[in-house]
């Protein structure tokens, strides 16, 4: 590139710099690259400042000589491999490419490119189904992240889809006995539909998942009879199982602002996940991974947790309508059969 072109350059947004009075440090996570050069911090700091208003070039000028040029390119270089800049394509797809995108390649360490990211973001659809603030805030959050985002109020209006596996759709329940939710995991064991519950604050614990993906992994029917069965009062679990909801017109999301914030925004970081990086990069999308938010003595807790299928399921189970498997056989004739009376061993004299 001729110096009259300019320098195609962007700054890495996943990084932090900081300068001693002889030092660059480039700081990534605990990662930590180190340049040292007598004018390299003062020449930092000019640099950032410039490409801080968003310029995508350096302008080099036409009348600088080689030895100059040489080393200016030798210091973008070290900026380069130390992971600070980007250079002409790449800093072009940096200027280009959303911010969700961008950091969903920066998360898997720039092993997917980044507009194959970009491409998945934008060919990927999520229905929100459900009423209610809970439903609203994560349809205005995913739209901010860039994530094209349609609207349900009931099972039968959700779109349909060409891709059931990367299409998903997110159940904004008022409980965990929520109609909605039930009468989604039956459309979605028969569909094929990706989808993932979310439940707010009931006193002890707001809940997101589990990440169901039909046939594969637990469904809401496996996680509401595990949820039972690990009731401490065990005469209450058929109740529990077989309890319907009565509609009170309270706003569970809106008691408790901050713990909506953080559901909704584990949400976005599933889905901004799954859509980006699909099931092979995509670490939060484990097939029955689901996170809990409880409110305990001791403050917030944040715990991941992994739902296994029930094995009988009345809902998703292929076992579910056989019986158990019977030792049992026609005895041949003439050979006696045990009893388990007999004193000695089935023999008679």
């Amino acid at each position: 590139m001729s110096p009259q072109d300019g320098i195609a350059v962007a700054v890495n947004p996943g990084v932090k710099v900081e300068v001693t009075e002889d030092a660059v440090l480039i700081r990534q996570g605990d990662h930590v690259a180190r340049l040292v050069g007598g004018r390299l911090p003062a020449f930092t700091e000019a640099l950032l400042t410039v490409l801080s208003d968003g310029r995508r070039t350096l302008d080099v000028g036409s009348d600088i000589d080689d030895t100059r040029r040489l080393a200016l390119e030798s210091v973008l270089t070290q900026m380069t491999e130390a992971g600070l800049l980007h250079r002409d394509e790449a800093a072009d797809d940096l200027h280009d490419v959303p911010p969700a995108a961008v950091g969903m390649w920066l998360r898997v360490l720039r092993n997917v490119p980044l507009r194959t990211v970009q491409t998945r973001l934008e060919q990927a659809t999520a229905t929100v189904l459900g009423r209610g603030l809970l439903a609203e805030r994560l349809v205005t959050s995913l739209r901010d992240a860039g994530v094209r985002t349609e609207t349900a109020a009931v099972p039968d209006a959700v779109p349909e889809t060409t891709d059931h596996v990367r299409d998903v759709v997110i159940v904004a329940g008022e409980s965990e006995s929520d109609p909605v939710l039930g009468e989604w995991n039956t459309q979605a064991l028969k569909s094929g539909r990706t989808w993932l519950p979310v439940i707010p604050f009931d006193g002890r614990r707001a809940l997101v998942g589990p990440w169901t993906l039909p046939s594969e992994s637990a469904c809401f029917a496996c996680y509401r009879l595990r949820r039972a069965a690990s009731f401490p009062d065990r005469a209450l679990i058929d109740d529990i199982l077989a309890a319907r909801p009565v509609r009170d017109g309270g706003e569970r999301a809106a008691l408790w602002p901050g713990l909506t914030t953080m559901q909704v925004g584990l949400v976005v970081e599933r889905v901004v996940e799954w859509f980006g990086l699909t099931d092979t990069n995509a670490g939060l999308a484990t097939p029955g991974g689901l996170h809990t938010l409880e409110m305990t003595s001791s403050g917030l807790r944040l715990d991941t947790h992994r739902l296994f299928r029930v094995p009988r399921c009345p809902e998703c189970s292929p076992a579910r309508d056989r019986g158990y498997p019977m030792i049992w056989f026609h005895p041949d004739a003439g050979v006696p059969l045990h009893r388990h009376d007999d004193t000695d061993g089935g023999r008679r004299s």
